[in-house]
């Protein structure tokens, strides 16, 4: 991404864990550092960099061209519930202009529609758990239950 990429950090307490929109700090761009980045982040910055070359109605019905807030926004849910050694997810745009992250791995499907830095709607199911599956989910601010599935996806 061009000149900064936000990244939450995280706040514990106990073993919840609470996004705040006031703890966005700025990255500037070149700085990544191979030791330190996780192993998914230069898969996730190249698709976001070709996601932000979608013009509006890229989809011919209308659709919304993501923009750099939302690129910004996928960063920061991503730094903040994924692991280093996490997979790297697909980033889809949607139509209102928000990026969309899936993981379709082992027959596990997540997918985050990601909305603001604080804000994703989210379904998941698992093949070996179908009563913890859930469709459309708002979470706003807490994303245990986010980790806990992308924990899922790791062998």
């Amino acid at each position: 991404m061009s000149a900064a990429v936000d990244m939450m950090r995280r706040r514990q307490q106990g073993n919840r864990m609470f996004l705040t929109d006031g703890e966005v700090l700025r990255v500037p761009a070149g700085s990544r550092n191979a030791q330190r980045a996780p192993a998914w982040h230069e898969k996730v910055s190249n698709r976001l960099e070709e996601l932000l070359q979608l013009r509006d109605n890229w989809d011919s019905y209308g659709g919304k061209a993501p923009g750099t807030l939302a690129a910004a926004a996928v960063v920061t849910v991503l730094n903040s519930i994924m692991r280093s050694d996490t997979p790297a997810p697909s980033i889809v745009p949607s139509p209102r202009g928000h990026l969309q992250v899936e993981w379709h791995i082992g027959g596990v499907d997540l997918e985050i529609e990601v909305l603001t830095p604080t804000q994703v709607i989210a379904s998941f199911s698992h093949p070996n758990f179908p009563r913890q599956s859930w469709d459309d989910r708002a979470f706003a601010l807490d994303f245990t239950d986010l980790v806990a599935a992308i924990q899922s996806l790791e062998p």
